[in-house]
């Protein structure tokens, strides 16, 4: 069954094999009992970055000290392993109140909702 979306708040991981890693994080989460491998995954999550000019599936971020960005095909693998066609993702340094699609294909989508700093004339 292939499910409309996969949600996140920001990003994918390289370690996103299956849907296992959501359950193995130890809860509540804190990080100092977190795995190396745990804590990738939840920075990439977090901080994970589309960047379509991206040669590799996989880089440390440009923007943050911590998370990877992702290029196209490496979207691709994980949404074909989770069985979805997009991302939602809602974390992005876009202008306030916002939708973009980051790819060409139109399978990332970024969702920003709220008001940023940089734009005071949002309501």
């Amino acid at each position: 069954m292939i499910i409309e979306f996969l949600c996140l708040h920001a990003g994918i991981s390289t370690f996103m094999t299956d849907d296992s890693f959501l359950h193995a994080f130890v809860k509540p989460i804190e990080v100092k009992r977190m795995t190396v491998r745990e804590r990738t995954v939840l920075t990439d999550i977090l901080y994970g970055k589309p960047d379509k000019n991206l040669p590799t599936l996989f880089a440390p971020s440009n923007s943050y000290p911590i998370g990877n960005r992702f290029n196209q095909e490496a979207l691709n693998e994980i949404l074909n392993i989770f069985e979805c066609k997009r991302l939602i993702r809602g974390c992005g340094c876009r202008e306030s109140n916002s939708a973009k699609f980051d790819f060409d294909n139109r399978k990332c989508i970024t969702i920003v909702s709220g008001c940023s700093s940089k734009h005071t004339s949002c309501e």
